[in-house]
């Protein structure tokens, strides 16, 4: 019998949000969701996730890296500058729902692109959005990202991640449309 249910079961990949399901139709933002597939706590207070949605028929998806218990960005109504955490995030790939990625933000972005996502680790500056440590198991949390913060490379930009861990849903929201085309370079390179 157990055959049989393991042989029937459907596909996990099934019930996987639309990255686009939190987007307002008449917005030109380009906000993005997915759903928290996997998640554990690895050495040096560090958690990880895979991150995947559908767009179209694809599954999309990449694996996150990020620090835990990152103090509060703003205290008293007041940004705290103090609370940069220099390479506080990464980005990695996760094989063909990664290149999938690619296929699907540059479509949305109007850019066209051929290219896979980049087999390198991508590491960005983190400044947290909240009033309270950002304890990921304990809530949601918002976070402003950036990559290349001296643009050496000529690929600054920046984004937002709102971890939800209570849910299991990451959004990766834009912050300028004048980004788009830096951040998905960026996850080529």
């Amino acid at each position: 019998m157990s055959f049989f249910k393991n042989i029937f079961r459907s596909n996990s990949n099934e019930k996987l949000r639309n990255i686009t399901s939190n987007q307002i139709e008449e917005d030109s933002w380009k906000d993005l969701v997915f759903d928290i597939v996997e998640s554990s706590k690895i050495e040096n207070n560090i958690w990880t996730f895979v991150c995947k949605a559908k767009y179209e028929n694809l599954v999309v998806g990449f694996r996150l890296f990020i620090i835990d218990n990152i103090e509060p960005g703003i205290n008293n109504d007041k940004i705290d500058e103090t609370r940069f955490v220099q390479e506080g995030l990464a980005i990695v790939g996760i094989g063909e729902e990664s290149d999938n990625f690619i296929y699907a933000i540059s479509s949305l972005y109007g850019i066209q692109s051929i290219q896979k996502f980049t087999n390198q680790k991508l590491l960005y500056t983190v400044f947290p959005l909240n009033n309270y440590v950002a304890k990921l198991e304990k809530g949601k949390f918002k976070f402003k990202v950036f990559y290349d913060d001296s643009d050496e490379i000529k690929l600054y930009s920046e984004f937002y991640i709102n971890i939800d861990l209570t849910n299991k849903i990451l959004e990766l929201n834009e912050k300028d449309e004048d980004y788009r085309e830096n951040i998905l370079k960026a996850f080529m390179q």
